[in-house]
């Protein structure tokens, strides 16, 4: 008990005023340490990206009188190794279920807190690449495996990330129960055509999403155990 008391007054010292205003600020050495991002989802951008306002203990949510909040004071987030059909950019077409899948995701996330966790990565977009939780910290639930089983995004693998283990299984069984059921983009049989395919056929269709700096900065994260306690003490 004294190790968890002593545990969380320094995460309280140290993480609790802290916050981020956008995906620039979350630094190399933040993801190394496994800072945790928490906030406020303000836009979902389609079914596998999301941008939130980050918060701390003392700012819950936006300043009401912020919004909408410009794209410098939140953060690109992509859910972390799941894919979602693309919705229609720049003149090309969109993928069959896509809207389905954006309204999908934010009906679980829009105008929620939320808590990204571990944040793996930073892609080539400057997003934020992460597992997103959503929920109470007794009841939080994984929103890309949700989104997965609903048939509504595919497992996406990425070779550094440190969440293929037992999430990575998780989200394979959750895939194939959602194929044998048909479910979602399953549905479509033979037609379907995963989105990675897709955006090969249409290059700029990979940008639609996109609102943040160019970036080449590729890191890794992984969860330490002030993210674990951050992730324990952030509540919906």
């Amino acid at each position: 008990m004294a190790v968890l008391a002593i545990g969380a007054a320094g995460f309280v010292a140290f993480h609790g005023v802290r916050r981020f205003q956008n995906a620039e600020s979350i630094t190399t050495d933040a993801i190394k340490r496994g800072r945790v991002v928490r906030g406020y989802v303000t836009k979902v951008a389609d079914g596998d990206t999301l941008r939130i306002y980050s918060t701390n203990f003392f700012r819950r949510k936006p300043p009401a009188n912020a919004r909408p909040l410009p794209i410098t004071e939140t953060i690109a987030v992509r859910l972390a190794s799941v894919d979602a059909p693309e919705l229609p950019h720049f003149g090309n077409p969109g993928q069959p279920l896509a809207a389905d899948a954006r309204n999908h995701l934010a009906n679980l996330v829009l105008n929620k807190r939320v808590v990204v966790n571990p944040v793996v990565s930073k892609d080539r977009y400057g997003r934020v690449v992460g597992v997103v939780w959503r929920g109470p910290w007794f009841w939080r639930s994984d929103v890309g495996l949700e989104m997965v089983k609903a048939g509504l995004a595919a497992v996406h693998h990425v070779k550094s990330s440190p969440t293929a283990t037992d999430r990575d299984s998780a989200l394979r069984v959750a895939e194939e129960s959602a194929k044998s059921a048909k479910r979602g983009v399953w549905m479509l049989g033979d037609k379907y055509i995963a989105p990675s395919e897709f955006r090969k056929q249409h290059p700029s269709s990979a940008l639609g999403a996109l609102t943040d700096d160019d970036t080449s900065d590729v890191t890794t994260g992984k969860r330490s155990f002030f993210g674990w306690l951050e992730g324990l003490f952030s509540r919906k």
